[in-house]
């Protein structure tokens, strides 16, 4: 069976009923191989849905991996995508099983970017975009980083804000 040609594993912060920013190690579980789980840096959550072939499964497999928060105690929280803020950075990083990509084509990137970046980041709040990416160092144009399986697009920042716009995201 040929490898799935879409992945991603967008993120989002928890607040709770103050505003207050909460780390999400706190209420979610740290595991590698969860759907529903934490970024590498523990502050906040991911969503790692199953890898589809065609972006319809993928909503499907979005939908079905954020509805595995809803038994844990991050419910109780209110979730927030987009690009973050100071505390806590969100991307939404996009997984493209390419495997004739040539990660060195700057042709290639500049594709990712006019396709995936400019939309995205024009779909962002500005003041969070310029924060993750002028001083956390996040989603500058052009952010590829070459996998195993391919390459991940690590430009957007969380695209899961809604339906419409995870949909946009990968289409």
């Amino acid at each position: 069976m040929p490898p799935k040609l879409l992945g991603a594993d967008p993120e989002f912060s928890l607040w709770d009923s103050n505003e207050d920013f909460c780390c999400a190690d706190s209420y979610i579980r740290y595991t590698t191989h969860s759907r529903f789980g934490l970024d590498g840096g523990c502050m906040v959550a991911e969503i790692r849905p199953t890898p589809a072939n065609t972006p319809q499964d993928m909503m499907r497999n979005i939908r079905s991996a954020l509805c595995l928060g809803k038994t844990s105690r991050a419910f109780n929280y209110t979730w927030r995508a987009g690009s973050g803020n100071k505390e806590s950075p969100t991307g939404g990083h996009i997984h493209l099983n390419l495997s004739n990509f040539y990660y060195e084509s700057n042709i290639n990137i500049l594709k990712l970017d006019a396709f995936l970046g400019y939309p995205l980041i024009a779909l962002e709040q500005q003041e969070s975009g310029i924060h993750r990416r002028e001083e956390g160092g996040y989603g500058l144009l052009g952010d590829v980083r070459e996998q195993s399986w391919g390459v991940e697009y690590r430009t957007p920042g969380s695209w899961i804000i809604s339906p419409a716009i995870a949909s946009l995201a990968m289409h």
